[in-house]
């Protein structure tokens, strides 16, 4: 009895991997992002302004940014690698330097998967200068903290 049984597990073992040749690729290449644009803030923190996109995809993708003398706007990830070939979902994030000007600015941002190739827009807003403030008192400055005026 016992012998009749690692027959059949031995045959089973042969004929499973016949089985597995079975391919789980999806066909077409898909690539999708969770928004089209992005529009971010003239500064940071620390000099860079940081936003990221989230791009599905069922191939590997890579990502640049689309005009060269766009110095000011970079890409942290480069691409992600999807060897099994089906959706995933992975960050783009996009790094922008400082905006010192009062004029907004634009570029894109190209992801390219197995012949396809998408773009997502990104606008840095400029710095909202002030002119003068009203000041009441001695002189023509306005003194913020916490929200109350001195």
């Amino acid at each position: 009895m016992q012998s009749r049984w690692l027959h059949v597990a031995a045959v089973a073992a042969m004929l499973l991997p016949g089985c597995l040749n079975e391919t789980f690729r999806e066909g077409e290449p898909r690539l999708e992002f969770d928004r089209e644009e992005t529009s971010v803030r003239a500064k940071g923190g620390d000099g860079f302004v940081r936003d990221t996109f989230y791009v599905s995809s069922n191939r590997s993708w890579s990502a640049a940014v689309a005009d060269v003398e766009a110095d000011w706007l970079s890409v942290a990830t480069g691409g992600f690698e999807n060897p099994a070939g089906v959706l995933k979902t992975a960050p783009l994030v996009v790094v922008c330097k400082d905006n010192p000007s009062e004029e907004e600015r634009t570029s894109e941002v190209v992801i390219f998967v197995s012949g396809l190739q998408k773009t997502v827009s990104v606008r840095q807003r400029g710095v909202r200068m002030i002119d003068e403030l009203e000041g009441s008192g001695i002189d023509p400055f306005v003194y913020e903290d916490y929200g109350q005026i001195y």
